[in-house]
């Protein structure tokens, strides 16, 4: 595992271990607050679970240049849009 990941990891556990033990003293945000708040990390930080998806696009897709990458961002997309439907 890279240095950066690392990092990420971290901060995005720090981040999430002081929201939970925010919310067990009571402190809590309104719904709408917590969805920003959520995305804003995702947005920053990722998911720390797919840390290895740009590993995996390489050595599936070959995703060393543009069509590559454009090959598994649909693949990407189109598998997230199933899990949420």
């Amino acid at each position: 595992m890279t240095r950066a990941l690392r990092l990420q990891g971290q901060v995005f556990c720090g981040i999430t271990s002081a929201i939970v033990i925010g919310s067990l003293i009571g402190a809590r945000l309104e719904p709408r607050h917590e969805l920003l708040a959520v995305g804003a990390l995702v947005l920053l930080l990722g998911m720390p679970h797919g840390a290895f998806d740009v590993l995996i696009a390489r050595r599936l897709f070959g995703a060393a240049e543009f069509k590559g990458w454009a090959l598994f961002s649909l693949w990407y997309l189109g598998m997230s849009m199933a899990v949420v439907g």
